[in-house]
């Protein structure tokens, strides 16, 4: 403030005063003039109540909604469209509430909220109704389908299907509620068509038992042979896998995969079988001994001369009768000169020119086996180093990396190469082939992992047949289980020379794969791996021996013999 402003004494100028004075009385007029008018100016009373106006017109629209709300009841809204006609009501009995407590404006606001909604329910509810009785229908038929299934058994057969229904079935009580029809009708549908195909998934176990209990039935008959033929003694490993697999087998029937029992059971009666044949062959070679004489080939408990494992459709070996197989005048040379010439367990049987061939140890197989490729490190045939522990003497071959190495013994027309095989390792593209016919090279059968059937020629793939068994159309990590041994079983055979040969596997006893050729009738049977570490824990090869070679191996010095050779076949 400027000092012309200020008296001497320096309080402020009379003028300054005056004029403090009127801005003062000013404001003070101001707020007097702005104070609350009169009451009747508002044309609904005091704030938040509500003129007579007002009140009449929302009691008229009250009255209005609630006779719409019972025509809405009398169209049966209630069951069709509940969750419509609650909330509609709701809203109703809000603008009832608003009304009593004097709240004109927001009563106004639900009732005319109220009333749009029943008019829709009116408008939706006859079109529902007409749908919903196609519904009603819908869950009449579920119903008695729901107790059909029951009945049958599929809670316990099909639960997955049943429980897909309920759940379906729910959704669709839920879409009724919101008288949402389409959707319910869709959900109701998915509900009878999950009954549907658990009834069908009934029928299916239902033969799939039938056949479990036959084939329960047939492992117990052979079960009891082995038994009688003293296998606890003679034959335990056998027994041992065979028990194992019925154990499985009553899990798999317990639970309700028939399927699977059935294969478990097949399983046990293969085991059981080789449990008997084995018990066999262990008292035949007893009494041989005892008698001082060599018994040749055995016998099967129908009294037929049997390979392991004949199945119905491919008779055994000893039982192809082709007049020309076979050697001619020097019979009585090969029965007392083939089997000296291998270190495993051979015997020749004359009559059929048939030779079976097995090892109980790796180091006899070694001296019986021929290597064409892979380092030697790759084939163990005996100890635990790079095998695993405590596996020295439950082997007679463990391969890794890659291989390729076969039996020196030839057949022609007819051989089984009999394996049980236990894989610990596949990486990348793991291969594991059961070779037949080999001619020492690259022309060759072989039967991949038991499944698909090929043949080679010049090392190269020129036929490949694969297993019609969904599993083993899968690539072999997908479906070979490590530390499970599988039993292989792949044979060739020719019955008469108007007929192609057939060259056939089984895994387990069940035949997967089938190849009608007569590209090779005669060579060598054997292993060929890549980046598979495995197992054989019993190998058997049975056949009728290739004349021409059996007379050449007789006739060689011991210097020239093959046994055991190291050629590398690089193909």
């Amino acid at each position: 403030m400027s000092l012309a402003a200020q008296a001497p004494d320096g309080t402020l100028h009379p003028l300054r005063k005056l004029l403090a004075l009127l801005l003062v009385s000013v404001f003070t007029f101001s707020i007097s003039g702005c104070g609350g008018g009169d009451a009747s100016s508002d044309p609904e009373g005091e704030s938040g109540g509500a003129s007579d106006d007002l009140i009449s017109q929302v009691e008229e629209l009250i009255s209005e909604t609630e006779a719409l709300m019972s025509e809405a009841s009398a169209a049966e809204a209630e069951k069709y469209m509940a969750s419509d006609f609650e909330a509609a009501t709701k809203v109703l009995n809000r603008a009832k509430e608003y009304l009593d407590d004097g709240e004109g404006k927001k009563a106004r606001t639900q009732i005319r909220s109220a009333k749009r909604k029943f008019d829709t329910i009116l408008k939706d509810v006859t079109k529902i109704a007409g749908e919903m009785e196609e519904i009603e229908g819908q869950k009449k038929a579920y119903a008695e389908k729901l107790e059909a299934a029951k009945a049958a058994g599929a809670e316990k057969l099909a639960s997955s299907e049943v429980d897909g229904a309920a759940r379906s079935y729910e959704k669709a009580l839920k879409y009724i509620k919101d008288g949402k029809t389409k959707s319910a009708k869709k959900y109701i549908g998915y509900a009878i068509g999950d009954l549907d195909r658990a009834l069908e998934e009934v029928g299916r176990k239902s033969q799939e038992k039938v056949k479990a209990d036959q084939e329960k039935a047939l492992m117990a008959e052979k079960k009891q042979l082995a038994m009688d033929a003293g296998a606890e003694e003679k034959a335990l490993r056998d027994l041992e896998y065979a028990r194992d697999r019925e154990r499985l087998g009553d899990q798999s029937y317990e639970s309700g995969d028939f399927d699977g029992a059935a294969r478990s059971y097949r399983d046990a009666k293969t085991g059981y079988v080789g449990a008997l044949e084995t018990a066999k062959r262990s008292e035949l070679a007893a009494n041989s001994n005892n008698n001082g004489g060599n018994n040749s080939g055995y016998n099967d408990d129908t009294g037929n001369g049997g390979g392991y494992g004949g199945g119905d459709e491919v008779p055994g070996i000893d039982d192809i009768d082709i007049p020309d197989i076979g050697v001619g005048g020097d019979n009585s040379d090969l029965s007392s000169g083939l089997p000296g010439l291998f270190s495993g367990v051979a015997e020749y049987n004359s009559a059929k020119g048939s030779l079976s061939l097995n090892w109980s140890a790796g180091t006899e197989l070694q001296q019986d086996m021929k290597r064409l490729a892979g380092d030697p490190a790759n084939a163990i045939f005996e100890g635990d180093e790079g095998v695993g522990s405590g596996q020295d003497g439950n082997y007679v071959l463990a391969g890794n990396t890659a291989g390729y190495h076969i039996v020196n013994a030839s057949f022609e027309d007819g051989v089984v190469i009999r394996a049980k095989v236990q894989f610990q390792l596949l990486i990348n593209k793991p291969e594991f082939e059961l070779v037949l016919m080999s001619d020492g090279g690259g022309d060759f059968y072989a039967v991949s992992y038991g499944a698909n059937a090929r043949v080679y020629n010049d090392g190269l793939k020129t036929a490949t047949v694969v297993s019609p068994v969904k599993m083993y159309r899968k690539s072999p990590k997908d479906w070979v289980q490590k530390r499970e041994p599988y039993d292989f079983e792949v044979r060739y055979f020719k019955r008469t020379e108007d007929e192609k040969g057939v060259l056939e596997a089984k895994i387990n006893g069940e035949t997967t794969v089938k190849l009608t050729t007569d590209k090779y009738r005669k060579g060598f049977a054997g292993f060929r791996w890549n980046d598979t570490k495995f197992i054989v824990q019993e190998l058997e090869v049975r056949g009728l021996v290739d004349e021409e070679w059996a007379k050449a191996e007789l006739n060689k010095s011991p210097e020239e013999s093959s046994g055991g050779g190291d050629d590398d076949f690089d193909f």
